[in-house]
């Protein structure tokens, strides 16, 4: 059951995601994603080109430049830097723990609560209080700040991200937790409307999820109930770790000076330009992160769940509710140094100081919200529905207040008839004091009767309804339950020219391993003919480059749904006894494929597969996938690179080291030291003097080690083929013999 089973811990604070944003432009096609180079066609129209894009393109990158967001009105026009919101971003991405005293402002990520059986919260324990901390792998001093690191591995999506880490702690040496990273965390079911009010991603929900095994894992008692507990059930060898899932909800852009002590506090995009120009002039650059709000639990993991992925009866986002909206005054004046939503106000000390002392932008509101998926454990015998819906109902605004939908009704579908109520939830079940107080899990008591409500459950199909805001009111079913689904802790999957790779994904019926089961894989890509901004993602059609191949399986072409179906090819594997489908792939050609699941029950007819990827009628949020980059196939340039040093066409001369440079700059560290400017702080991957004397550090982070799971990996975007990295490599021996005169051969295996 896991984080749903007690003991549970609550926490909440805030997430800082310090994202760069040259790669991932709303606008702006600056960046071919499927060659990890800039976009020269497009920058042609500017008169940027190969030849002259250093002095050229930085100042049209960081200088406002005219789009037209709506393909349907040519004559409405916006202005923006191409570099957008956050140009000096780092990837990093921690929970906040920031106080200024003089200006009234705390704030902080904190344990704040827990339970350890129903309706049974613990009022006080040693643990509640104490810090919690996302950390990253350490280089050079221990001193160093130590992020996570967020990385989409598609950077033009928004159902890719992956959080690196080194290692999680909650509370402290004397009582606390910490353990090494198992798995990476994956942005899960994102929810598209969480917040109907708050502009641009401002209204996207998240849940992320990772586990911890006994091994490695450091559980700290102290005089902790709660901590105590679960070693006690982690010793016994009832649960086998600790599970850690998070929710990261109400982002709010451009808060330098409220959340961090930067002295600079641009508030808009149209103060970024000065501030780009200035920090490319003189290196004094400004980071200007995104910030969340954070609320999670930890709790036990059990044997049979994976890491990543909630698991349990799966209730998606089915239909839009319409709701009477509540006015909204702006600015927000804030009169008390804790934020709603943070940890509660006796564990903050400064005294309340009034004033605008957040950035929040005005409302921008919708008339409709969408609840975003839930997840129900059932304990028949006890007679209780736990629900997790950390990521189900949306708030009014900033504050974090839950839009009031009245009386909202759990029930179950049970043939053709009316769905027979399991409970009702009134809106103090799941308000905001409800939602943070219970770390977003609801509890529900029915008969455990089998005769009664508990027969029902086991074999229809769970529904919440609600009451629309409609002339006259409709009931409205806002969740529905899929019962079939299928999950993988591999969601972000890399590959390079050539490569293969065997990943499992676990299939689920009403929420239990499912054995007699199939799975069927269909391949999704961006419409690239349509160009690198907001493409759609398409079924991948049957005579087109497939970018993956499964190589398992049974392959047929099959047609898809639509007005104008395709054909395009699926695979059928086989589900073990364990309810897992082993699935092969291999790369075929560069790109960013998505692959769909849709499980299904052995001996029945083939799921028709969707024709578009992440649509408004079916959301990401809602689907299960994996995503892939089949890494840029740059093989050729090793045999590239070792002809212009031995062998260079005339008038050049062998063995010549500017020669040498020339090449890994123009054609794999240019991009980086244009879209990636925090590398200036660093090495100015411009200046070849600067990189060869750091040589050994640039060998270090571009290592396959480094790339797989580090945080420090170089570049952190991941999107450095084995070609450009052997070619690296062998520049990099170059430098460290001084170049000596003499030919280099192509090595036998890529250079480790």
């Amino acid at each position: 059951m896991s984080v749903l089973s007690f003991p549970r811990i609550f926490f909440q604070g805030f997430m800082c995601w310090d994202i760069p944003t040259g790669n991932n432009n709303d606008q702006f096609p600056t960046y071919a994603y499927d060659k990890a180079a800039l976009n020269w066609p497009y920058l042609k129209q500017f008169g940027i080109d190969e030849k002259n894009f250093r002095t050229t393109f930085p100042n049209w990158f960081t200088s406002e430049q005219a789009y037209h967001p709506n393909p349907n009105d040519p004559n409405e026009t916006k202005y923006s830097p191409p570099a957008e919101w956050n140009f000096f971003g780092t990837n990093a991405c921690y929970f906040v723990q920031y106080e200024n005293i003089a200006d009234g402002i705390i704030r902080k990520s904190r344990i704040t609560g827990g339970a350890t059986a129903y309706k049974t919260p613990v009022s006080q324990d040693a643990l509640f209080g104490k810090p919690i901390a996302l950390i990253g792998d350490l280089f050079g001093s221990p001193d160093n700040a130590r992020p996570a690191r967020l990385v989409d591995n598609n950077p033009a999506s928004s159902y890719s991200s992956q959080i690196y880490f080194n290692s999680m702690s909650f509370g402290d040496g004397q009582t606390g937790i910490s353990g090494p990273c198992y798995r990476r965390m994956h942005s899960r079911f994102i929810g598209t409307l969480r917040n109907p009010n708050l502009p641009s991603a401002g209204h996207v929900s998240v849940t992320w999820q990772t586990c911890f095994p006994k091994d490695g894992l450091v559980i700290n008692p102290g005089t902790s109930t709660l901590l105590q507990t679960l070693q006690n059930m982690i010793a016994s060898g009832q649960a086998k770790g600790v599970m850690v899932r998070f929710n990261t909800y109400l982002n709010l852009y451009f808060q330098n000076g409220y959340f961090n002590s930067s002295p600079r506090k641009p508030h808009t995009l149209t103060d970024q330009p000065a501030i780009y120009k200035d920090g490319l002039a003189t290196g004094n650059q400004l980071v200007n992160p995104c910030y969340s709000r954070v609320l999670g639990v930890i709790g036990p993991w059990y044997n049979d769940e994976i890491v990543s992925v909630p698991e349990g009866r799966f209730l998606a986002t089915n239909a839009a509710l319409p709701f009477k909206q509540s006015p909204i005054a702006h600015p927000i004046q804030l009169t008390a140094s804790v934020i709603k939503g943070g940890p509660p106000p006796d564990l903050a000390a400064p005294a309340a100081v009034a004033g605008p002392n957040i950035n929040v932008p005005p409302a921008q509101p919708t008339g409709a919200v969408q609840l975003g998926v839930a997840f129900a454990e059932i304990d028949y015998t006890k007679g209780i529905v736990s629900l997790d819906a950390l990521n189900t109902f949306p708030e009014s605004f900033w504050q974090g207040d839950k839009v009031d939908l009245g009386t909202v009704t759990l029930a179950v579908q049970d043939g053709q008839g009316p769905p027979t109520t399991i409970a009702t939830l009134a809106y103090t079940d799941y308000n905001q004091p409800s939602y943070e107080t219970n770390g977003g899990i609801i509890d529900i008591k029915f008969d455990p009767d089998p005769n009664g409500p508990a027969q029902k459950l086991k074999n229809g199909t769970l529904v919440v309804t609600a009451v629309a805001a409609t002339s006259p009111p409709t009931v409205v079913k806002a969740l529905v339950e899929k019962p079939w689904s299928a999950n993988t802790d591999d969601r972000g999957i890399y590959l390079n020219e050539g490569e293969s790779k065997t990943f499992d994904v676990s299939v689920f019926f009403k929420g239990k391993r499912a054995s007699n089961a199939k799975l069927m894989i269909a391949k999704y890509a961006p419409d690239l003919t349509s160009g690198y901004v907001g493409p759609p993602v398409l079924a991948i059609a049957a005579n087109a480059s497939q970018i993956v191949n499964v190589t398992n399986g049974q392959t047929q072409t099959v047609s898809t749904d639509g007005t104008n179906p395709i054909q395009t090819n699926v695979t059928v594997v086989d589900v073990d006894a364990n309810g897992v489908a082993h699935v092969n792939i291999t790369a075929a050609s560069a790109g960013l494929p998505v692959l769909m699941f849709y499980p299904f029950q052995a001996g029945t007819t083939l799921p028709q597969p969707q024709q578009e990827f992440d649509t408004q009628a079916i959301p990401s949020g809602v689907s299960f996938y994996t995503t892939i980059r089949v890494l840029s196939f740059d093989d050729d340039f090793v045999d590239r690179f070792i002809n212009i040093w031995n062998s260079p066409p005339a008038p050049a001369k062998p063995y010549d080291p500017a020669n040498a440079w020339n090449f890994v700059y123009n054609n794999i560290l240019y991009l980086y030291d244009m879209i990636f400017p925090v590398m200036l702080r660093f090495v100015p991957l411009g200046d070849r003097q600067r990189v060869e004397a750091a040589i050994d550090q640039v060998l270090s982070l571009i290592a396959p080690s480094y790339f797989a799971e580090s945080t420090l990996a170089m570049p952190i975007t991941r999107d450095l083929s084995e070609g450009k990295r052997t070619v690296l490599q062998l520049w990099g021996g170059l430098v460290k013999k001084n170049y000596p005169p003499q030919p280099i051969s192509k090595p036998a295996v890529p250079v480790a």
